[in-house]
């Protein structure tokens, strides 16, 4: 499980990540080991080198991009669109494949094209987000819950609102 992007260490302070200690960590760079499942937080410039993961691993990658980098038609007044980029079949997963001329970025992109290459399964969830204001992190937290299954129950403090200028409400 991957989690990339500049919101990183407000979606760790809003989960249960919070109370446990990272296997391995390095400015910008979390990695936490669970019972069966590897999950790494990673800003979009910081990541490293990790080795190939195995075939019988099934990758799946959270991209927290701007919603200024969404290049297709949405209503304006959205604060949080998801999609996603898939090698497998997902049925009953009702979020929107990722559109063209879209693509993801980073340690996802890097990722992505490893799994591609060596027949891993993988998907990633590409959220655009204007900005991490309460209801954007529920969304958020609701994702790895739900999709992602990282987390058992959404955290989120219902006072706390984060804002660009990382002033706590």
């Amino acid at each position: 499980m991957i989690i990339e992007g500049t919101h990183i260490k407000q979606i760790i302070d809003q989960t249960s990540f919070k109370a446990m200690n990272p296997a391995y960590k390095k400015t910008g760079f979390y990695l936490y080991s669970l019972d069966e499942k590897i999950v790494c937080f990673s800003s979009q410039n910081n990541f490293p080198k990790l080795p190939t993961p195995s075939t019988s691993c099934k990758v799946k990658m959270l991209s927290l991009q701007h919603l200024s980098s969404y290049k297709a038609h949405y209503n304006r007044e959205a604060t949080c669109i998801v999609r996603k980029l898939t090698s497998e079949k997902c049925e009953d997963d009702q979020v929107v494949n990722l559109e063209t001329p879209n693509f993801i970025s980073g340690f996802s992109a890097d990722v992505g094209s490893l799994c591609k290459f060596h027949d891993i399964p993988f998907t990633c969830y590409i959220a655009y987000i204007s900005d991490l204001d309460a209801i954007t992190m529920k969304n958020i937290l609701e994702l790895l819950k739900n999709r992602l299954k990282v987390i058992e129950r959404v955290n989120l403090v219902s006072n706390c609102l984060y804002n660009n200028s990382n002033l706590y409400i």
